[in-house]
This record gives structure tokens, sequence and C-alpha cells, in this order.
């Protein structure tokens, strides 16, 4: 040995080494003990990255964006239990429904009367509109 350390290859003859210890600096050599923790903590690393890429169906990740829908439906929605849950139309009905049957003549007039009264309201805006332009 030379005195800065080896001067040539080591020749094991198939022997192992025993109890290496856990390197301390880069130079130092590794045990198979840190070589799987660092291989397999980059293995749990990207397999994490990767499962980040996915909504996960057990509600375990969350969303990060918009869910562009391309025109396609929600089907098959349970009726929501918080104020907060996504509702269906089944739920909405039985809501509306109930109102709008115990809806009394009067209050249907006075309902009819309010979309008319919008409807002339805009129209008239309209006509309006239409004039100053064509001054």
């Amino acid at each position: 040995m030379g005195p800065n350390g080896a001067t040539k290859h080591l020749n094991m003859n198939n022997f192992k080494t025993m109890n290496v210890p856990d390197p301390e600096n880069e130079k130092d050599a590794v045990n198979l003990q840190t070589w799987n923790r660092k291989i397999l903590s980059e293995i749990e690393v990207n397999n994490l990255l990767e499962a980040l890429k996915y909504l996960r169906l057990d509600g375990e990740n969350q969303m990060f964006a918009n869910l562009q829908m391309n025109n396609n439906k929600i089907v098959g929605l349970s009726n929501p239990v918080k104020p907060t849950g996504g509702l269906n139309k089944r739920s909405l009905d039985a809501a509306v429904n109930p109102v709008v049957e115990d809806m009394t003549a009067e209050n249907r007039r006075y309902v009819d009367q309010l979309i008319l009264a919008t409807n002339e309201n805009v129209n008239s805006k309209v006509c309006f509109l239409t004039e100053q332009i064509n001054q």
C-alpha cells in the first residue's frame, strides 16, 4: 500500500466484506443495507410522483385542477348527504315539485307577472337601444 492508499486492485477471491458501517462521507464504502434503502426511497418517490398524477377512487388524494367533462354527464350520483354535496335531478325535483304544487293561484299569478315584467323590461330596453343606434 502506498502512502495515500492502495495502488493496485484488491483481489477478494470471492470472499465477502463483513460489517461495513453505513457511509458517513461520499467516498465511504456503501453496504447493501444503505444501497437498498437508497434504491427503495427512490422507487417510493417515483411511485408517489406517478400516483399524484391520478385521482384515486378511494378519496385518499384530491384534485388540483378542474375536471374537463367535454359535454359528458355525471351519472349515478347519489342523493346529497351534506349541504356541499352534489345534487342529482331526483333530489332537485323532490325539493322543488312540492313548492310548485303548493303554490296558490295568486302566487302563480305573481310569478307569471314577474316573468312578464322581466320580458317587457328586456323588450323595452332592446327597443330603446335600437332607437339610439338608428339615430
